[in-house]
C-alpha cells in the first residue's frame, strides 16, 4: 500500500500567492513524501494543503459564494481520478471515492465536502482563475512525475482505483498562516491544525471517555464517521 504523507509548513514556499495574509511565506508550503513498503520512493517540497484564500470576496469569485473548505487534518483513502477532463495534465488523486464526503472547515464550523482532489498547479497563483478552492495542489512537473513513476493506468484513473492513503499533518504550519486561520476560522483553527483534531471535536460535544457517547455523536455526523475510524487507527488514543 502507498502512503502519501503531507506536512504543511515543511515545504519550500515557492510561488507567489494571491492571498499573502494566508500564505505569508509563499504559495506552496507543504512537503510530500510517498512511501511504498516502508521505503521512501518520492518527495516534493512544492505542495499545499491550503486553498488560495478563505475570504468572502474570493468565495464569491470562485466558489459561488460558498465558504471555502479546508480539508481537516487526518488520514484518508486516496483514489485515482481525472481532475477536469480526460487528458494527461488532468491526471490526479482524490480524497475519498467520487461522491464520498470528507470533513472540512468552513470558517467557524466543521462541515463536509466531496471532490477534494490533489491536482496540479503552477508555482504562482493566477489572478484570472483559482489554483485551489479546497483541493490540495502540487507543482505540475512533480505530480506528473509521481503518477508516471507509479505506473498508474488510464483504466485505474477512469475507475477511481484506491492506491493507498494520504496523511495530512499541519503540526509544523508557519506562525503567520496559523495566526491568520485563528482569526478567520476562530474556534475551528484547532481542527485545521491540531494533530488530534477529532479528539478536540468530540471532547467539545460529548464525553470522550464514554465510547457509546462518542459513537452516538458520530452517528449524528455521518460524514465524520468513516474518517474518524481511519484517524483512530492511525494515532494512539
Amino acid at each position: 500500500m502507498l502512503v502519501f504523507k503531507v506536512y504543511e509548513g515543511l515545504g519550500d514556499y515557492c510561488g507567489t500567492p494571491k492571498d499573502k495574509d494566508l500564505h505569508p511565506k509563499g504559495r506552496l508550503g507543504a512537503r510530500l513524501e510517498v512511501w511504498s513498503n516502508e521505503k521512501l520512493i518520492f518527495e516534493s517540497n512544492n505542495v499545499s494543503t491550503l486553498p488560495d484564500s478563505v475570504t468572502d470576496d474570493y468565495s464569491k469569485l470562485f466558489n459561488s459564494g460558498s465558504p471555502i473548505p479546508i480539508v481537516c487534518e487526518g488520514t484518508y483513502d486516496l483514489y485515482t481520478k481525472y481532475h477536469r477532463k480526460i487528458d494527461d495534465l488532468n491526471r490526479c488523486f482524490e480524497l475519498g471515492k467520487s461522491a464520498e464526503t470528507v470533513p472540512v472547515m468552513r470558517k467557524k464550523i466543521i462541515s463536509e465536502s466531496s471532490a477534494i482532489n490533489f491536482h496540479y498547479t503552477t508555482a504562482a497563483d493566477n489572478k484570472a482563475y483559482a489554483s485551489s478552492v479546497g483541493c490540495l495542489i502540487m507543482l505540475t512537473s512533480d505530480l506528473m512525475y509521481i503518477i508516471d513513476k507509479l505506473g498508474i493506468t488510464y483504466q485505474e484513473l477512469i475507475e477511481n482505483a484506491c492506491i493507498g492513503v494520504m496523511c495530512i499533518d499541519r503540526s509544523n504550519i508557519n506562525e503567520g498562516t496559523y495566526s491568520y486561520l485563528a482569526q478567520h476560522c476562530s474556534t475551528g483553527v484547532e481542527n485545521i491544525c491540531a494533530e488530534r483534531y477529532y479528539k478536540t471535536l468530540i471532547q467539545s460535544h460529548c464525553n470522550y471517555d464514554n465510547p457509546n457517547d462518542v459513537w452516538q455523536f458520530l452517528d449524528q455526523h455521518k460524514y465524520s464517521k468513516d474518517a474518524y475510524k481511519k484517524w483512530a487507527n492511525s494515532y494512539d488514543m
